[in-house]
């Protein structure tokens, strides 16, 4: 995760308003994992979120299954690995913090608002501090 716009930047937000996670999800070929990854997300319950899934153009019924969830914004288009399909991602990105979230992985509960708290929180120390956030999660 990093911040996008800090508190002391550019942000025009209040102090109280839940900063914007933009969850980015690199995939290809995902469809025995990729709905329990989104779920995973939509059991959050944070409102101030998007989710963009980059699919390399999979060949089984992964799109399929991401015309499932209307929330989302898919970008479909060939890449040459994973780390070209997150940077498509990353630069698709409205939010304020970027959450990278592998097609095979899953969110564990409440670490959204754990997150979001923490960055409202500490606002200049929120680039930093991703790992601790990470490892207090769990």
């Amino acid at each position: 995760m990093s911040i996008k716009n800090s508190r002391h930047g550019t942000s025009d937000k209040t102090c109280f308003e839940s900063p914007r996670i933009s969850v980015v999800t690199p995939s290809l070929n995902s469809e025995s994992f990729i709905a329990e990854a989104i779920d995973s997300v939509l059991e959050q319950h944070y409102e101030n979120f998007e989710h963009i899934v980059v699919d390399g153009k999979s060949e089984d019924r992964t799109a399929l299954i991401l015309e499932g969830y209307p929330h989302l914004k898919v970008i479909s288009e060939r890449d040459k690995n994973l780390y070209q399909a997150l940077n498509r991602g990353i630069r698709a990105v409205t939010g304020d913090i970027v959450y990278w979230l592998n097609s095979d992985d899953l969110v564990p509960s409440g670490v959204f608002r754990r997150v979001g708290k923490f960055f409202l929180e500490n606002p200049r120390r929120a680039d930093v501090e991703y790992m601790i956030i990470h490892h207090q999660c769990y």
